[in-house]
């Protein structure tokens, strides 16, 4: 990993292609359904399912216990579609968010750097506020997060 206790552009261009070039990949994986079979929450969420799979539950497969809540089964159902779908929206948050950085780092390193000297400490720091500014977004979320 890269030292980052000094921020100059050799430090910022390292830790950019390999720590977070890493987490977004291993982030994106997630979000994937796995080649042996195992769906994503993405696919849970969604209610995506492979064809072999056609008129089944996409959420659970507990057959019959899905119809009414005699033995609280369309209940588990529905507590396991939310569940779902909450950790299924911060995935797709923190893939925004991870995205954003990663272009923000970018243009840091080509904007910024190459024209400024090869630390942060040349940089105006206005310019660098505004290469960030939609992280700030990212982080505050929508109302309904």
């Amino acid at each position: 990993m890269a030292d980052l206790t000094r921020l100059d552009a050799a430090s910022l261009k390292t830790f950019r292609e390999h720590a977070l070039a890493d987490f977004i990949t291993d982030l994106k994986s997630i979000m994937k359904d796995d080649t042996n079979g195992v769906r994503s929450l993405h696919s849970v969420a969604k209610g995506l399912l492979p064809a072999d799979y056609y008129g089944e539950n996409a959420v659970l497969g507990i057959g019959l216990m899905t119809a009414d809540d005699t033995v609280y089964g369309k209940t588990l159902l529905g507590s396991v579609l939310s569940s779902a779908t909450s950790i299924d929206n911060i995935l797709d948050a923190q893939g925004t968010l991870f995205g954003d950085i990663d272009d923000n780092l970018e243009t840091t390193l080509t904007t910024l750097l190459n024209t400024q000297g090869s630390t942060l400490e040349g940089i105006n720091g206005e310019k660098l506020l505004d290469i960030w500014s939609d992280i700030d977004r990212d982080l505050a979320g929508d109302e309904d997060d």
